[in-house]
């Protein structure tokens, strides 16, 4: 009886490490090339590949719901039969038919009160990735470089913001299940999918004890063995060496994200053959920093203080397998509040 593969070799794209960075900031506006003017780039950012990397395989059966605190992602299992591909074909379907029922079963499953979508997207892999970025289709595309998505006090204040102008003491209540109960009218349409939050008052003092920003990752058909999602254990980041602030010009508004610096240390993972069912949870931001989560027993016998994973670095990587369906895959960001 042969024995299972165990892990996979591939290429990563780190951020180049260079003097530059302690003068000028990497940016990247998500615009193609040519609606730019004449000179102007869409990055400064130099990334390099970092090639025989190990991305470690794993199941949803070896993670538990507290890998989200300690390793920075989970997987979780959903039923995604209520799903059907035509569910994904526009953006009012998938507000419609996807993110409701996304937002209630998130919730469940991180033990939430409080889920609010920020950002949904539907990537279809184009044939000329990665040799144009873009791609040629007008899809969006995987990312292949390592990174970490909307971040920090960027990622806190928008979360509040929104939660603010959803909810507040005299316009949200509880029912008997335990739900919000929600008492705003919210326009949900994307623009550049991004979701518009329409209330013209901002509702102060909503007290609030924990807010994380989670992405839910999700292939829309199985088994995916082209260019899955790898995700870099948290406990393995060096985080004042390894990571780096950049901006996110969108056409509206200005976001931030961590980039990411190679690490011979870095421990990477993936779920080989993921199906629809299995959703990978991970976070971009975390309001609690810096805390320590005691003596903890990991696979080896010793026992090792870790630290609160608060941001999981992630990237699209390539398994070199031909005559493969191009990937399709749909990813939210959600604002995931424990208020008092």
């Amino acid at each position: 009886m042969s024995q299972a593969k165990e892990e996979s070799l591939t290429s990563l794209y780190y951020l180049k490490r260079s003097d530059r960075w302690h003068q000028e900031k990497p940016y990247f506006i998500t615009v193609p090339p040519s609606a730019l003017p004449r000179g102007h780039e869409t990055t400064n950012e130099e990334s390099e590949p970092t090639d025989g990397i190990k991305v470690m395989h794993l199941t949803s059966k070896e993670l538990s719901l507290s890998s989200l605190d300690i390793r920075g992602f989970t997987v979780a299992s959903q039923d995604f039969s209520p799903f059907p591909l035509e569910s994904f074909q526009d953006y009012a379907s998938i507000r419609s038919e996807y993110v409701p029922p996304m937002e209630a079963w998130i919730r469940k499953c991180l033990n939430a009160d409080i889920v609010v979508t920020l950002s949904v997207n539907v990537r279809k892999r184009d044939v000329s990735f990665p040799q144009f970025t873009w791609g040629t289709s007008g899809d969006t595309q995987p990312i292949q470089g390592v990174h970490v998505g909307k971040r920090s006090l960027q990622a806190h204040d928008r979360s509040v913001l929104i939660m603010e102008r959803l909810y507040s003491k005299t316009r949200c209540r509880k029912d008997t299940t335990g739900d919000w109960t929600r008492e705003i009218s919210v326009d949900r349409t994307p623009a550049d999918a991004d979701f518009k939050v329409q209330t013209p008052t901002v509702h102060k003092g909503l007290n609030y004890k924990l807010t994380k920003t989670q992405s839910i990752w999700r292939p829309l058909f199985g088994p995916v063995r082209d260019w899955p999602l790898a995700m870099l254990d948290f406990q393995s980041v060096d985080v004042d060496r390894d990571l780096i602030a950049a901006d996110v010009i969108y056409p509206h508004y200005v976001g931030e994200s961590f980039n990411v610096f190679h690490n011979p240390k870095h421990r990477w993972y993936f779920v080989p053959d993921q199906m629809p069912h299995e959703v990978l949870i991970f976070k971009s931001f975390d309001s609690l920093q810096g805390v320590s989560m005691g003596k903890m027993k990991r696979a080896t016998p010793s026992l090792t203080v870790l630290t609160y994973a608060t941001a999981c670095p992630h990237a699209s990587f390539d398994l070199d397998v031909s005559d493969q369906r191009r990937r399709e895959s749909v990813d939210m960001i959600t604002a995931v509040v424990y208020p008092d």
